[in-house]
């Protein structure tokens, strides 16, 4: 699999291309770590927008059969969304909802997010309805201009992916013949590059944002209800490098993990279509009834604190480091 990161793609020679080797540093430390950053304090923006980025769990994919068309205010961005508009999630006292701009595509994953080639993007009106083609990240970056000068503010950005990039693996036939040694080596491979692709992203969200609460959504593992599956024994660790590697770059770039496993733990089959959406073994996306949890999952409770500041300021004193030379790598300051 190739690495695919935008700012290269474009031969950017600005504050990402420059980061480009401490990214690569974020990706290398993220495969050992395993943190969780505190809450965020969240107060009440009017014109507030709320930015979801990702994969068809960010999309709120459920079903072939439901597989419609729309601008992506569904799934756990719905249930988000609802709760930022009440008074506990910043929405002031009329309970004032964010606007949702949800960017996810259906099937993308961390090299496709650079690039316009997976087809599930036709799901998306947002997508659907422009002249031309662009790829997830470049409308990332347009809607946060066009946000910014329109005056609102994106105060909430959610982010879901990676998720394709090991599922491809599953889909694989000649990774089913490989031993669990030459298995093993092959995730770390393709995990590497795919936290790569992730950490530059989120740091370009980051750096367009820096007062923004981002928050990291992690993964469930839908084959643990099916025990015949070929991939049933290699999945579940692979999924929990993944989660590990997805709370690294939280962690780096002060952003939120939320994982997810506990609540789907022994109901896999029940909270996602794995069983009952033909053939069995699949269809790995949550139903409603998951996809609210998972929204119930990200809510955080009280009106929060706000300890990831301290996080988002060790890393922007890291990056003026690295901007001056004076510096290496990224500061990995955690919240309390």
């Amino acid at each position: 699999m190739r690495v695919c990161c935008g700012a290269q793609r474009r031969g950017d020679s600005g504050v990402l291309g420059a980061h480009r080797s401490a990214v690569v540093a974020v990706a290398a430390w993220a495969l050992a770590a395993v943190v969780v950053v505190g809450a965020w304090a969240r107060p009440a923006v009017a014109g507030r927008t709320y930015l979801a980025l990702g994969d068809s769990y960010a999309f709120g994919f459920e079903t072939l059969t439901l597989a419609e068309q729309s601008y992506g205010d569904q799934g756990y961005v719905k249930r988000y969304a609802d709760w930022l508009g009440t008074a506990a999630g910043g929405g002031g006292p009329g309970g004032v909802r964010p606007t949702v701009i949800n960017l996810a595509v259906p099937g993308e994953d961390s090299t496709s997010f650079y690039d316009t080639s997976e087809f599930g993007r036709n799901l998306n009106l947002h997508y659907y309805n422009r002249a031309e083609e662009i790829s997830q990240f470049d409308l990332m970056m347009e809607t946060i201009q066009t946000q910014r000068t329109a005056g609102n503010t994106i105060d909430v950005v959610s982010f879901s992916l990676c998720g394709n990039d090991l599922l491809g693996l599953a889909n694989d036939p000649d990774f089913l013949d490989l031993t669990p040694s030459q298995q093993q080596s092959l995730v770390l491979t393709i995990l590497f590059q795919a936290v790569t692709n992730y950490a530059t992203a989120v740091e370009a969200v980051r750096l367009a944002l820096p007062g923004a609460e981002i928050i990291l959504v992690g993964y469930f593992n839908p084959f643990l209800a099916v025990p015949d599956s070929p991939v049933f024994d290699a999945s579940d660790p692979a999924l929990d490098l993944l989660n590990q590697v997805v709370a690294g770059v939280a962690d780096a770039f002060g952003a939120r993990y939320v994982d997810i496993r506990g609540v789907f733990a022994g109901r896999e089959g029940e909270l996602s279509w794995i069983l009952t959406d033909p053939p069995a073994g699949s269809n790995i996306h949550p139903t409603a009834e998951g996809y609210r949890l998972i929204g119930e999952a990200m809510i955080v409770p009280g009106p929060g604190v706000m300890v990831g500041l301290v996080v988002v300021a060790g890393w922007l004193a890291g990056a003026r480091g690295r901007r001056g030379g004076q510096g290496r790598g990224v500061v990995l300051a955690r919240g309390v």
